[in-house]
């Protein structure tokens, strides 16, 4: 990996900000969308300012707040460019940022230890998504999970269970293959989509037996132009690209004075700015003193690197039409 000469590669804090846990973090026009999935809000934040725009806290953990495409069919009460999707619970919901107008969609689980986890938005605007099972507010890795899509309709198909993703969820540059951090297992494991169907997923690595960095934790993970997989790493507070064909670390950026990290996403100007939420979710007081940067949101610039434009959510809502769960395994990826 060549670094940027034209600026000093550094990671720094953003201001005008904490948060205990971060999760999906989603970059679009100058906004940092993300949840906090301990404290059960979701936030709209001004990189460009380095402010808080909005905050909406929830009754359940919340884990996602997705902006919608600017073609969707929505309430006439929502504004499609303060709307975002976002999860309470087991619930995906619309939320309008500015009006705190909102509109259930559908409860993918009536369980009350189930929860929404990582999410990726596929190009036709699809979400796919994790369910995960929670003890007093903590992630069961044990207890596995499902991986479900939603179509712009609302209506949610149940792909696979047993799996456990609680963060770290992304497609690659053309949608063909879903990567994901299974906790239950500790894998890294890829499903291939094509324009029917998804496949079962496969091993990639064994985080266990064959980790590519060592005594850490995967996180969120996201995808480089170049389909280079990006992951960050609770434990030892680091972000990698790695070659997943070659089982290769290519690039290893350290976050400053933080060791765990919680998602991460490309943002910036021309998407060659990485930011990367750090946590104090588990912290001890001796250790928050000594890791003065957990909770904030870091920004790595200055490294020759560039992300993709991530995809909004479609939604087209059909008020005679109901929205019910229904359980498949094959997933129509062609637009309706």
């Amino acid at each position: 990996m060549v670094v940027n000469r034209r600026a000093q590669p550094r990671v720094k804090p953003l201001k005008s900000h904490k948060s205990k846990q971060g999760t999906n973090l989603f970059f679009a026009n100058g906004i940092l969308y993300y949840a906090d999935a301990p404290v059960k809000k979701v936030v709209k934040y001004s990189v460009d300012d380095q402010d808080i725009l909005s905050t909406v806290y929830t009754k359940r953990r919340s884990s996602l707040a997705i902006p919608v495409y600017k073609h969707s069919k929505l309430p006439p009460n929502m504004n499609i460019e303060s709307t975002v999707l976002m999860s309470e619970g087991a619930q995906l919901k619309l939320m309008d940022l500015e009006t705190k107008s909102e509109k259930d969609l559908i409860l993918v689980d009536d369980a009350e230890e189930v929860s929404i986890g990582a999410a990726a938005t596929h190009q036709t605007g699809t979400l796919f998504f994790s369910t995960i099972q929670l003890d007093k507010g903590t992630v069961e890795e044990s207890h596995g999970g499902s991986l479900c899509c939603m179509r712009r309709s609302g209506k949610v198909t149940k792909l696979f269970d047993g799996l456990c993703v609680p963060d770290g969820l992304c497609f690659n540059g053309d949608c063909t293959r879903l990567f994901a951090m299974e906790r239950g297992e500790n894998h890294l494991v890829c499903s291939k989509l094509d324009d029917l169907s998804i496949a079962g997923p496969e091993l990639v690595v064994d985080w266990n037996k064959s980790p590519l960095l060592p005594k850490t934790v995967v996180r969120g993970l996201t995808m480089d132009i170049d389909d280079r997989l990006w992951m960050c790493c609770s434990g030892e507070g680091k972000i990698i690209q790695v070659d997943v064909e070659k089982k290769r670390v290519l690039l290893e950026i350290p976050a400053p004075k933080a060791r765990e990290l919680s998602s991460l996403c490309f943002g910036g100007p021309e998407y060659r700015e990485i930011f990367v939420a750090s946590s104090y979710a588990a912290l001890t007081q001796d250790e928050l003193t000594k890791q003065v940067n957990a909770g904030h949101i870091l920004r790595a610039k200055g490294y020759d690197v560039r992300g993709r434009k991530p995809f909004p959510v479609m939604i087209e809502l059909n008020s005679s039409k109901s929205m019910k769960a229904a359980g498949s395994t094959r997933l129509a990826i062609q637009q309706t």
